[in-house]
C-alpha cells in the first residue's frame, strides 16, 4: 500500500490507492467494519470525515507527542510508533485543543491509551511519573519532574546534582541529550532545552518509568475482526477498525434513549470525559452521514458487488446500528 509522508513524518496511508480490479483500501477497511460491528458505512464514512478529512488532513495542524497527555498517552505513542516502524518525533497526531490533550493518531483519531487497551496491550508504570499540568496553555514543570530528568541524565553519564533545580548545568545536559536523541528537525526541536512532552515521553520509555506487552488473548480488536496480526494504528485499516470498533462498544454501554447520540458523544468526550458535551458532535456526524447515504445509495449495486465478492454483507441504513 502507498504512504503517504508529509515533511512531519508518517501521516497516512494513501487511502485511495486500488488493487487490481479497482477495489480502494479505504473502501476494503469500511466495508470490514460495517459488516463486524453493524454500523452503518455512511455513519463510518462520516466519522471519518469529521475526525481527519477522511485521512486527509491527519497531521497537517498536529503537533503530534509533543501535545500528548505526558504520562497517560505519550509514552505509548512513541512505544507503538518504534514498534510500527516510525519516528515518534515525527509520526503525525493531533494537537492539543483548548478542552483536553492532543495525541490522537489516524483516520479514525483514537488516542494511544485507548489503542491499547482495545488492541491487547498491557501497560505498566512505575510509581514515578511526570506531572500533567497546563498553566496558560502550557505544560507545567514541576521540581519532581525536575529531579526524573536528573535522575535519567545520570544514567546517561552526566554528572547532576538531583535537586530538582532547573539550573545552567542542568539544562545544558539536557539539551545535549536531546541533540543526541534526535530532536533537532523535528517538532521536538523547539523543547531543546526544557521540558516539554517529547523530552518526558522519550525519558518515560527509555528510563523503563513505561512499559508494555502484547498479549493476543486479550486483543479485542484482532479478535473481533478475525485478524491475522496486531493492526497498526497509523495505517487507515487499523485506525478505522480500531474507531470502529470502539464506537460500537461505547453504543452497546447505552441501555435506552438516543444510543447513535450517545455513542458518538462519548467517542468526542474521550476517557472521563461527558457524553453530553460531544451532543454537537454527534449531531455533526450524524448530518454528514445523511449527506453521504443519499450519495451511497446510488452507488449500491456497485457496493454490494464489491462486498459479496469479499464475503461480507454490510449494514447501509443509517438507523441501523
Amino acid at each position: 500500500m502507498a504512504q503517504m509522508v508529509s515533511a512531519k513524518g508518517h501521516c497516512f496511508d494513501d487511502w485511495e490507492s486500488a488493487d487490481g480490479r479497482g477495489h480502494t483500501y479505504a473502501m476494503d477497511a469500511l466495508m470490514l467494519a460495517s459488516q463486524k460491528t453493524g454500523l452503518s458505512l455512511p455513519l463510518l464514512i462520516a466519522l471519518a470525515q469529521q475526525e481527519s478529512g477522511m485521512g486527509k488532513n491527519i497531521g497537517s495542524s498536529g503537533a503530534g507527542i509533543a501535545d500528548a497527555h505526558p504520562s497517560r498517552d505519550a509514552p505509548l505513542f512513541w512505544i507503538f510508533a518504534e514498534q510500527f516502524g516510525y519516528d515518534p518525533k515525527l509520526a503525525c497526531a493531533s494537537r492539543r485543543p483548548g478542552y483536553g490533550w492532543g495525541g490522537a493518531i489516524g483516520v479514525t483519531q483514537v488516542i494511544p491509551s485507548t489503542f491499547a487497551e482495545l488492541n491487547g496491550y498491557t501497560v505498566v508504570r512505575s510509581k514515578t511519573q511526570f506531572s500533567a499540568r497546563i498553566r496558560r496553555g502550557k505544560l507545567v514543570t514541576t521540581a519532581n519532574d525536575v529531579r526524573i530528568v536528573q535522575w535519567f541524565l545520570n544514567r546517561r553519564g552526566y554528572r547532576l546534582a538531583e535537586d530538582g533545580r532547573m539550573g545552567k548545568k542542568t539544562r545544558s545536559a539536557l539539551a545535549d541529550m536531546q541533540k543526541r536523541a534526535g530532536f533537532s528537525r523535528t517538532v521536538c526541536q523547539k523543547e531543546i532545552g526544557s521540558i516539554g512532552g517529547c523530552t518526558r515521553a522519550y525519558i518515560a520509555v527509555k528510563g523503563g518509568l513505561v512499559k508494555i506487552s502484547y498479549n493476543p488473548r486479550r486483543d479485542k480488536v484482532r479478535k473481533f475482526y478475525g485478524l491475522s496480526k496486531p493492526v497498526d494504528p497509523w495505517s487507515f485499516q487499523g485506525s478505522m477498525l480500531t474507531g470502529a470498533y470502539y464506537l460500537k462498544k461505547l453504543y452497546d454501554r447505552k441501555g435506552r434513549g438516543n444510543r447513535i447520540l450517545f455513542s458518538l458523544g462519548a467517542y468526542y468526550a474521550g476517557p472521563g470525559g461527558s457524553w453530553k458535551r460531544g451532543q454537537g458532535y454527534a449531531n455533526s456526524v450524524i448530518h454528514r452521514a445523511k449527506l453521504i447515504d443519499g450519495r451511497v445509495q446510488k452507488k449500491l449495486q456497485e457496493f454490494r458487488a464489491f462486498a459479496i465478492s469479499k464475503g461480507f454483507r454490510p449494514v447501509y441504513r443509517l438507523e441501523r446500528m
